[in-house]
């Protein structure tokens, strides 16, 4: 009977450990899914765009582009 005791102690804490180990990753997933679906904007970028005429990147707010000097479209 003792034996029978410290078997199902046993398959209990393993069955807790598991528990624990799969909300956690249900837990993260769950997070991880809902960052991507909203991701945070960095709070110090600014938006870029990119010059049609050179291809290089630039921000939004610049009059016009730095390489090649063209205004925005």
């Amino acid at each position: 009977m003792g034996e029978f005791v410290l078997w199902l102690f046993a398959v209990a804490i393993i069955c807790f450990v598991l528990y624990l180990v799969i909300r956690a990753a249900v837990r993260d997933g769950i997070l991880a899914a809902e960052q991507s679906r909203h991701p945070e904007p960095e709070p110090d970028m600014i938006a870029q765009t990119t010059c049609p005429h050179c291809g290089k990147k630039h921000d939004m707010d610049d009059p016009h582009c730095p390489r090649c000097g063209l205004p925005k479209l």
